[in-house]
């Protein structure tokens, strides 16, 4: 079973972080982990890419650290909380803000 298929039954959560969205994430997260043990990577971005759209990622991923923290027992592995910890401070108004700087450097350059 391919992470996109684990992670399928997500794309219908409501695209809100929500205590219910996060539980659903974190349980996609770590059944697709554990299905894929060597693949954080590739298992956090089918994670970000079957989010609705209109949801930032570092709101879920914020929410699923969230969760996490606030339900002792199972936890993602170290290397998948870190990934999502890095997505988490990543805001989407962020990285527009780092999108048009690159812009104006580009710009510069040409001229």
């Amino acid at each position: 079973m391919s992470i996109q298929s684990t992670l399928m039954p997500i794309q219908n959560v409501a695209a809100s972080p929500s205590n219910n969205a996060a539980a659903i994430w974190f349980a996609a997260l770590l059944q697709a982990e554990t299905m894929h043990r060597e693949a954080s990577h590739a298992t956090l971005l089918a994670w970000v890419m079957s989010l609705p759209g209109n949801l930032d990622p570092s709101l879920a991923a914020a929410s699923v650290l969230d969760h996490q923290r606030d339900h002792a027992g199972v936890v993602l592995s170290e290397q998948l909380t870190s990934l999502l910890q890095d997505v988490a401070i990543c805001s989407r108004q962020r990285l527009e803000r780092l999108r048009s700087g690159r812009r104006q450097v580009r710009t510069a350059q040409v001229d």
